[in-house]
């Protein structure tokens, strides 16, 4: 067995993306046949902690046992950073945290008590009845306008994501 017990952040995520990520045969069949690889993350899991993990810039050449908990949180509350990417890093570094642990990295899970912040989606709101009644009262000759009309009105009542009413198969 090899020693890992030195293992800075990028050796081990590098070797858990190696054992966990899925190889680009196993992305074109997810993409294709709709088939998660067995034992790995799925395609866009996998490019989210990608993600985060280019985000832990500061983490990579610490060794990973003497990471706690502070400084985790101190990469994921960074400034700079969305709160969904914040949000990843902490699905990344419990997923590191878990990885590590099972090779006898590290002894003590420290990510088990971090947060990651709340993502709230307040800028979007429903369309108000008074919107829709506008909608259902447009009249007009020009095919165009009445499909894009009854276009919202379907997304509307159906929930549909437009996509999914274009691209039907």
């Amino acid at each position: 067995r090899k020693d890992k017990t030195n293992y800075t952040f990028k050796q081990v995520f590098e070797e858990m993306k190696e054992l966990l990520f899925p190889t680009p045969e196993e992305i074109h069949i997810e993409r294709t046949l709709h088939i998660k690889p067995e034992g790995k993350f799925a395609r866009k899991n996998a490019s989210n902690m990608i993600t985060a993990y280019n985000k832990s810039v500061s983490l990579y050449d610490i060794i990973y046992r003497e990471l706690h908990l502070s400084d985790f949180k101190s990469c994921v509350n960074s400034p700079d950073i969305s709160k969904s990417t914040k949000l990843e890093m902490v699905k990344l570094y419990k997923h590191m945290d878990k990885y590590a642990y099972s090779e006898d990295i590290i002894s003590k899970k420290y990510t088990e008590n971090l947060q990651a912040p709340s993502v709230s989606h307040d800028s979007r709101s429903p369309f108000t009845y008074d919107e829709i009644e506008y909608l259902w009262n447009i009249k007009q000759s020009d095919f165009r306008l009445q499909f894009v009309r009854d276009f919202l009105l379907l997304t509307i009542y159906t929930g549909c994501r437009a996509e999914e009413l274009l691209f039907t198969y």
